[in-house]
């Protein structure tokens, strides 16, 4: 049962993931990355504390070991501020469905880093799996790839690949780091509003900088309206993590969380389409890389 309950909220955790994806490259596209990620640790602040007095979490906060606070610290920092800014950057510049392909191949990063430092078994299937990664991302990040759009060209894609890429390996050490804090104190919602929390502290240093107190004092109406819903969107879904992370091993909650790219793609030809790229490319690459990751693990 508990194995079941943690496969459904991976599910739900990739449908929700799919979808803040397709509301800020809204966002993005008429408004600036910096204000995009304050805003969303801005909003999960008090979100994560209102979850963690729901669920009574809230009261095991002097029980909280020191070595739990650190894993939920590193993943907020790395996670929620750093990966996520580069995330933003990727999606503003290349677009959802060309960033999240090569984001959701952390997954397959952290199972050779697992052979090769822990010494974990080695598969055959892996093989196959990073040769099916390659050609995926290959097609999703060609020339051809991405396409104009009523907003214009994607005239930064190769910068926005890069930045895809960096996420990518920032991520893989994510899911990791997120259940060995789970497991220290089978709290999720309030090792979620520890991440944030600094994530935040951290992310409020740089408004002492001239660029992002501007970028925050002039940000665009309605790009902030497409930001605070997706704050909403990308905390419900980590706070879905970390609890799906609560029930199953990240062997089993990866491979189904990194389905969004399939949601995804998806959601964004039903809403995004103008907007996007959408060619044979996009659309054979992406399941590609989504069925290497989950070969990867089965």
């Amino acid at each position: 049962m508990a194995t079941m309950l943690g496969l459904i909220l991976s599910l739900v955790s990739a449908v929700i993931f799919g979808l803040n994806s397709v509301v800020m490259r809204r966002g993005l596209i008429i408004g600036d990355v910096y204000p995009s990620v304050l805003i969303s640790l801005l909003f999960a602040i008090p979100y994560t504390i209102a979850v963690s007095f729901l669920t009574g979490e809230v009261w095991t906060l002097t029980n909280l070991s020191i070595m739990a606070t650190i894993y939920f610290i590193i993943a907020g920092i790395s996670n929620f501020l750093v990966v996520r800014y580069l995330i933003y950057m990727a999606i503003k510049l290349a677009g959802a469905t060309v960033t999240i392909p090569i984001v959701s191949c952390d997954t397959l990063i952290t199972v050779f880093l697992g052979i090769v430092l822990l010494g974990e078994e080695f598969s055959y299937k892996l093989i196959v799996a990073a040769m099916l990664v390659v050609v995926g991302i290959v097609l999703v990040t060609s020339k051809n790839a991405h396409a104009e759009g009523e907003y214009g060209s994607f005239t930064n894609f190769k910068q926005g690949i890069l930045y895809a890429t960096l996420a990518m390996l920032g991520l893989s050490i994510s899911s990791i780091t997120v259940r060995l804090g789970v497991l220290e104190t089978n709290s999720p919602s309030l090792g979620l509003l520890i991440s944030n929390f600094f994530a935040l502290i951290t992310c409020s240093v740089f408004l002492t900088f001239p660029k992002y107190k501007e970028e925050v004092l002039g940000i665009n109406v309605k790009a902030k309206q497409y930001f605070l819903l997706g704050a909403f969107l990308v905390t419900t879904g980590q706070l879905t993590r970390y609890v799906a992370l609560a029930y199953v091993p990240v062997s089993l909650a990866s491979p189904v969380i990194n389905t969004y790219p399939l949601f995804t793609l998806i959601l964004s030809y039903i809403f995004n389409r103008k907007i996007e790229a959408f060619n044979w490319k996009v659309l054979v690459g992406t399941p590609l890389v989504v069925i290497a990751i989950i070969l990867a693990f089965f």
